[in-house]
């Protein structure tokens, strides 16, 4: 009989090895090894996902192999955390998220306008074409990935919208 240890003062798995050493282009190391990933019932708005610091909060499973761009999406969210802190990021996000929705009158547009969550789409369709390099800044704007076809990325029929 093996006994299994769960720490139970952060609920959820963590990273494998095999997922770490793919998605390490996205997110330092150190924080890669503080992530733990845990299935909830629903994310408001309809989304697959949300990241609230090293905790990455997913409706449905994705593979535990370093192939989930959904993951790696949410990975570029713990490494913004990281970079600019609790207060840091919440400030940044929701306020773009507020100049947004003045602007655009439209929640979902107004979403999809974040920066953050620009980064994290640009960077995870990156990531997902093997076009990251490990050491590679974040992309600052939409020019840096155009599809093939020269599409924006939010364009690409083959890019999930729920991320």
């Amino acid at each position: 009989m093996t006994l299994r240890v769960i720490d139970r003062r952060r609920p959820g798995r963590r990273l494998r090895d095999v997922e770490r050493a793919a998605y390490v282009s996205l997110c330092p190391a150190d924080r890669l090894d503080q992530v733990r990933i845990i299935r909830i019932p629903f994310v408001p708005g309809g989304f697959a996902g949300i990241t609230l610091g090293t905790t990455v909060c997913l409706t449905h499973a994705e593979p535990a192999d370093g192939t989930s761009k959904l993951i790696a999406h949410e990975l570029v969210h713990v490494r913004q955390w990281g970079e600019r802190g609790v207060v840091g990021f919440l400030r940044w996000y929701l306020a773009d998220y507020a100049r947004n929705l003045r602007r655009h009158r439209r929640s979902r547009l107004a979403y999809l306008e974040i920066e953050a969550e620009r980064e994290a789409r640009l960077t995870a369709a990156l990531w997902a074409r093997r076009e990251l390099e490990p050491t590679a800044e974040p992309p600052t704007d939409d020019s840096a990935i155009a599809t093939p076809r020269g599409q924006n990325v939010t364009e690409d029929p083959g890019f999930d919208r729920r991320m």
